[in-house]
């Protein structure tokens, strides 16, 4: 059966074209946030998501919010505060290779002429619709997001002191394809000698980071972590020591696309 190839649109050099990608497979196509109303997406190459077709991108698109509904801006409606958008290569056989963003990390709804797709990443619209400024990382299927601004919109947890575990929501900064929160706690306690801490742990009762302090008087610790999520955008946290609380600043995620 012939496979469909951006350098061979009819599918019909010799009795099939060769596949140049394996499944899943990309290489570059890094999201560069422009604007409160752009993301940029780098060049590079894919396997589409129902493993059909090569899509190339050989110089970068941006993707424009501002623009009407189609190629290189949103595929339905009008951005919306408070949400996710996904971040889409898309490709035809007879129109360019372009970027569309979605409210849907599975089927966005695709533009006349094209019929052929990948997700490469997530942004948020916060609650002025402006996209959050981010740095994304990675050159293939893994992918890391560092938020850059509006430190405030992003504590999951301010104050906290519960004695028993207790989930955080963090899904209003890390988008449901994502399993891995980026967190920058600080412990903040005033005891004496040295005693456990802080736990974070991705199930209930399951494997936990730990954080502890030497607290003689008044101590604060500050750490970074990646900490496994479950459920929707959940982890849980326990403190262990009188006088203690804590705060968690989301500071970004990890995702495989």
């Amino acid at each position: 059966m012939p496979i469909w190839s951006s350098s061979d649109p009819t599918g019909k050099a010799g009795e099939a074209v060769q596949r140049s990608y394996s499944k899943g497979a990309i290489r570059g196509l890094r999201l560069t946030w422009l604007a409160i109303d752009q993301v940029q997406i780098g060049e590079g190459t894919c396997r589409d998501d129902a493993d059909m077709a090569d899509l190339v991108l050989s110089a970068p698109v941006t993707v424009d919010l501002s623009q009407p509904v189609g190629p290189n801006s949103i595929d339905a409606g009008a951005p919306a505060s408070n949400t996710w958008l996904f971040i889409w290569l898309i490709e035809g056989a007879s129109v360019p290779t372009a970027g569309l963003a979605s409210l849907s990390s599975s089927a966005p709804t695709l533009p006349a002429g094209y019929s052929h797709k990948r997700r490469i990443g997530a942004v948020r619209l916060d609650a002025a619709t402006e996209i959050l400024k981010f740095l994304q990382e990675g050159n293939d299927a893994e992918r890391e997001y560092r938020y850059l601004d509006k430190v405030f919109s992003r504590f999951a947890l301010i104050g906290g002191a519960a004695a028993a575990f207790t989930p955080i929501d963090c899904s209003a900064i890390v988008p449901p394809t994502s399993l891995m929160a980026i967190v920058n706690g600080v412990l903040v306690g005033a005891a004496t000698g040295f005693f456990f801490g802080l736990s974070y742990a991705s199930t209930p009762g399951g494997p936990e980071v730990d954080i502890s302090i030497p607290a003689s008087g008044s101590s604060v610790e500050s750490f970074i972590s990646d900490v496994p999520l479950y459920g929707a955008q959940l982890f849980d946290y326990r403190i262990v020591g009188g006088g203690l609380s804590t705060n968690a600043l989301i500071i970004g995620f990890k995702e495989h696309i």
